[in-house]
């Protein structure tokens, strides 16, 4: 029986694994980590994900810490399992099945999560954990700055992961004649302005219009909360992503 398809799973908060297969360890040396490492820091510049936590210390495992941002997670993982089986050449395959992805929704699971990667052998360059104690430059790899937001005792976190989840299952449901990419929400932003007697500076101006027009283009584009914040005159995500919130 064929296996069912994955929904695409666009927005949400997930831990990921990958285990290896009995022909090859994932990880057999420096060099394989480091490749691994340049391959994630690629693909998250392409698809815009944010990684908040890594751990490829063991042999034949690794672990993620990932808010999809918009970006199709399917599509993510393909595209940096299928690079690193390229790297490693091995005979018959690297993977024991699919990666597993679980939903994190409370501040308890991400916080278990978190300390149960990073509390071995934290000051490992292979553990991202360095990161956080700035040992390495963040700019690399971790989206540092949005978690320690996201973990700050004054936020409600149950509120940030609530709104994230509700995007996630919303978008399950493929919007109708969806917006597809920036280029073309620029002109449909200007094509509806126009038709509703705005000029792009009152929209931007006027937070009430603008707020409107953001939940507009939520709801009929695939653009992520960064893209979003550029087209409406360089909101930033934790900006839109409390428009969002707001009803």
């Amino acid at each position: 029986m064929a296996r069912k398809a994955r929904d695409a799973e666009v927005y949400g908060l997930y831990h990921i694994y990958q285990l290896g297969n009995q022909n090859r360890k994932l990880f057999e040396s420096h060099a394989d980590r480091q490749k691994f490492l340049e391959i994630l820091s690629k693909a998250r510049k392409r698809f815009g994900f944010k990684l908040y936590a890594y751990c490829i210390k063991t042999s034949d495992q690794y672990h993620l810490i990932v808010d999809t941002n918009g970006s199709d997670l399917s599509k993510v993982m393909k595209s940096i399992n299928i690079a690193y089986a390229m790297y490693a050449k091995c005979d018959g395959k690297l993977f024991r099945d699919r990666y597993k992805s679980e939903v994190i929704e409370t501040p308890e699971a991400l916080n278990r999560i978190m300390e149960a990667l990073h509390k071995e052998t934290p000051n490992n360059e292979y553990n991202s954990y360095c990161v956080y104690e700035s040992q390495m430059d963040a700019n690399l790899l971790i989206d540092i700055e949005p978690l320690s937001v996201l973990t700050d005792e004054q936020v409600d976190i149950e509120d940030a992961i609530s709104v994230c989840n509700r995007n996630r299952n919303q978008e399950k449901q493929p919007c109708e004649n969806c917006i597809k990419d920036f280029d073309e929400a620029q002109n449909a932003l200007l094509q509806k302005a126009s038709n509703e007697g705005y000029a792009l500076t009152e929209v931007f101006s006027d937070k009430a219009i603008r707020n409107q027009y953001i939940h507009y283009f939520r709801k009929h584009s695939l653009l992520s909360l960064k893209e979003l914040g550029q087209l409406f005159d360089g909101l930033t995500e934790s900006t839109v992503c409390k428009i969002l919130s707001q009803k």
